[in-house]
């Protein structure tokens, strides 16, 4: 099951943070060129792709009955990534539950026949702080590190606009 949304819209499964979470995020990316706007900042877990409407409708379904506990997340690191220009804000590690937590979300993609934009691609969780970051931005510690407890996994859909993507959350699923 596969399909192009045609509109720009992509979709994907993601953590959303809490508002002391957000503040904190949002604090980091003003420190960036062009900062993701506070309200759309959130750690993806597994990114589907611009997909249909008939594919778009398969895939709050299969966040339900996931069982995993909410998640202890640490970020202690800014890296410039050159390929996508962006400035992104990455964990200490990755805790085994959030690896679980991608890996069953991208079976149950496989096993309903829906192609994934990730596919095959290594999974390296991160916070995009800003779209616009050059070489000579500040990459390096985060001093003290920033943490947050995630208890939902969300769907969301991305509405393209001129200052970049904006993110609509079509579904929350708590976690835990």
């Amino acid at each position: 099951m596969t399909g192009d949304a045609g509109d720009g819209r992509r979709t994907f499964y993601a953590l959303w943070p809490d508002a002391t979470a957000v503040r904190n995020l949002a604090a980091l990316a003003a420190r960036c060129a062009r900062p993701v706007h506070p309200a759309d900042l959130h750690l993806t877990v597994v990114f589907v792709g611009a997909v249909s409407p008939v594919v778009a409708a398969c895939l709050p379904p299969l966040a339900a009955g996931l069982g995993c506990p909410a998640l202890d997340l640490e970020f202690d690191r800014i890296e410039y990534w050159p390929g996508s220009g962006a400035q992104v804000l990455l964990p200490r590690r990755v805790p085994a539950q959030l690896r679980v937590l991608h890996d069953e979300l991208a079976g149950r993609l496989v096993a309903a026949g829906v192609t994934s934009a990730a596919t095959g691609r290594e999974f390296r969780p991160h916070v995009t702080l800003s779209r616009a970051g050059a070489a000579g931005d500040y990459a390096g510690p985060v001093l003290p590190a920033l943490r947050w407890r995630a208890d939902a996994l969300c769907v969301a859909v991305s509405h393209p606009v001129r200052d970049g993507p904006h993110y609509r959350r079509v579904l929350t699923v708590p976690l835990g």
